[in-house]
């Protein structure tokens, strides 16, 4: 009887411990591959819509199409995303 109870609180305690790593795994998925997506659009955007009109230098010889305001803006907005979409995570 108390071999049968002992096996049965071990079973259930390592399938919710399973269920705690899983969700910590998701986070440690999803937040690195956002904030690398989210980096390359806010990259284009503000490329786009400030690009060269503050700073007239190229960014880098090897591609000429990137700005220095996309740089800066992309790194601005990723930061800011960085703080707040943990937070919409541990909500889900």
């Amino acid at each position: 009887m108390i071999s049968s109870l002992f096996i049965i609180v071990v079973v259930v305690f390592q399938c919710t411990v399973f269920i705690s790593n899983t969700m910590n795994g998701l986070f440690w998925f999803f937040f690195p591959m956002a904030t690398v997506v989210m980096n390359d659009v806010a990259a284009y955007f503000c490329g786009i819509t400030m690009g060269r009109k503050f700073i007239k230098r190229p960014f880098l010889s090897i591609s000429p199409n990137k700005t220095w305001e996309g740089f800066i803006g992309a790194g601005i907005l990723t930061i800011i995303f960085s703080f707040f979409f943990p937070v919409l995570l541990y909500r889900l």
